[in-house]
């Protein structure tokens, strides 16, 4: 078989999920190069996946486990946070603006001035010791999160596998 043989069973597929309605019928499927495996795009209302990525891993899986990825993805679309991307770089943002451009008319200034006139940089260690704890909360936070979506995803493609398959056990 060849490669557009492969991908158009993918496709076929995706068309046959839609067709059931277990994938949103407004929904695509598109080749992304960016995309490092399969991804559900929530803002672009697609699921891209990698042409590589789906050769080397998928086009020997079965049927139904093409159906349980493609069902995964659109797990995270329906359920999933849309947001979630954006949390690691939260505790980072407000560091930045006020590392950068502290208010004029606070103490900020004359206060960091004499903290530093000692010699030691205090400022500066509290100000990083403050950004990698938050950082190692947002982490936890997040991973946590994703953790959370994967289950939903997951299930979510099981009980659909379930409901319109007959498969037993999809996981």
């Amino acid at each position: 078989m060849d490669e557009t043989d492969d991908t158009s069973r993918l496709h076929r597929i995706f068309r046959e999920l839609q067709g059931k309605g277990l994938i949103g019928r407004e929904r695509r499927l598109v080749q992304c190069p960016v995309t490092l495996s399969v991804r559900g795009c929530p803002a672009l209302n697609c699921i891209r996946y990698r042409r590589a990525f789906y050769e080397t891993h998928l086009s020997g899986a079965s049927n139904d486990t093409l159906r349980f990825v493609l069902l995964h993805e659109e797990g995270h679309i329906r359920k999933g946070s849309s947001l979630l991307s954006a949390l690691p770089a939260l505790p980072v943002l407000p560091y930045l603006m006020l590392l950068h451009h502290p208010a004029s008319d606070s103490l900020l200034p004359e206060v960091l001035a004499s903290l530093q006139a000692g010699g030691l940089p205090v400022v500066r260690l509290a100000s990083a010791a403050l950004l990698i704890v938050a950082v190692f909360f947002a982490y936890r936070t997040y991973h946590r999160c994703m953790c959370d979506e994967e289950f939903v995803a997951d299930r979510y493609a099981a009980e659909a596998m379930k409901r319109c398959y007959r498969v037993g056990d999809p996981g």
